[in-house]
């Protein structure tokens, strides 16, 4: 009788070392996995890749992002407003994670086809009526100001 609970009482022991050591490895694992998509170089930003037009340059969107945060929280929608924002001379862009550290922009950006002229200044304007960028263009349709029109 003895050596039947002495048997049992063995038994329940080995389970609950072999459960512990499952409860340790899926710890292990979880801090593991912790470590490798928050603080793991390995989905660090790292590289930019721009394509489309070369009107507005490389420098001025890396300046808008942060090199070396993690790329899979990357925040798409905000960065895109932020940069439509401060380049009104983007008509439509594009932001793609390539994983684990790269993002790509495709850009398109508006096309002059008038100019609009107040004394010594000029706006392009696009086929949409928008204005966005001051500066003068040669071969553009100039609209000027009238005197008592846009006052």
């Amino acid at each position: 009788m003895k050596k039947r609970y002495k048997s049992l009482y063995l038994k329940r022991r080995k389970r609950r070392v072999g459960d512990s050591l499952k409860k340790i490895l899926f710890f292990s694992f979880l801090c593991f996995f912790f470590y490798l998509l928050f603080l793991s170089p390995i989905f660090k930003i790292k590289k930019i890749e721009i394509s489309g037009e070369d009107a507005i340059p490389q420098h001025e969107i890396e300046s808008l992002l942060e090199k070396g945060k993690n790329i899979l929280f990357f925040n798409l929608k905000k960065y895109k407003e932020e940069i439509l924002k401060k380049s009104p001379q983007i008509k439509e862009l594009e932001i793609t994670k390539k994983i684990p550290d790269k993002l790509k922009f495709i850009i398109k950006e508006r096309k002059a086809v008038a100019q609009v002229c107040d004394n010594h200044k000029c706006f392009l304007i696009d086929e949409e009526g928008n204005i966005f960028k001051e500066e003068k263009k040669e071969g553009l349709l100039i609209i000027r100001k009238q005197n008592s029109f846009l006052r």
